[in-house]
């Protein structure tokens, strides 16, 4: 009996030393897993806070994004010339090289509101709420919907506060909500802009409720 006491520890005594050996190495793994993530978390906010901090006359005021496997969807609001505030949105690595897209959410105090609307088709001869989208971005990069009225469209953040003078005039230009700017769209449908004070909730007046969640 005590032979076959001594036998099973001799096989499982080993088996246990390296159980434990894999996993204190999983846990080292794990550990060293969750101080990258967390490192690297932040790594695209905080290159871009550096990029905005390098651009002369530049006070970062807020930057934030939404929470997910990284922290996404950018934003940031910055003082010019200690004068003019601009908010710059969807901010990525390439936003200050050259970007497709310059979004941005306000400046000089106004925030735009936008509405696309899609071509109507066959017989229908009205627009609905489930034909349109709405947003409070607008995008200034080229191809966006005042390129002309910017020259070619801004090239990318640093240009944007560069021209930040610019783009006050073009807000100020827009009118105010309810009433709107109409503009043809490249999809064939319709633009409608209007600017409102930050945090009003005013929408464009299309002619029909814009209260659904489909608007």
């Amino acid at each position: 009996m005590q032979k076959a006491l001594n036998l099973a520890e001799s096989i499982l005594t080993p088996l246990f030393v390296v159980a434990a050996a894999m996993l204190a190495a999983t846990a080292v793994v794990l550990v060293g897993l969750i101080v990258w993530y967390v490192s690297t978390y932040y790594d695209e906010r905080d290159y871009v806070y550096e990029q905005l901090d390098l651009i002369p006359g530049v006070e970062v005021v807020e930057i934030g994004g939404n929470p997910d496997v990284t922290l996404e969807h950018i934003h940031a609001t910055v003082l010019v010339n200690q004068k003019d505030t601009i908010t710059f949105n969807n901010l990525h690595y390439e936003s200050f090289e050259n970007p497709k897209t310059v979004y941005v959410s306000q400046v000089r105090g106004l925030s735009p509101r936008t509405v696309e609307c899609a071509p109507t088709t066959g017989n229908s001869s009205s627009t609905t709420h489930a034909d349109c989208s709405t947003s409070g971005l607008v995008d200034l990069a080229a191809g966006g919907p005042f390129e002309t009225e910017l020259g070619g469209g801004i090239k990318n953040v640093s240009g944007a506060v560069e021209r930040i003078e610019e783009l006050a005039n073009l807000f100020e230009s827009l009118p105010q909500c309810p009433l709107t700017l109409v503009n043809q769209a490249s999809s064939g449908g319709t633009q409608h802009f209007c600017v409102v004070g930050v945090g009003s909730t005013d929408l464009p007046e299309l002619g029909f409720d814009q209260t659904s969640p489909d608007c």
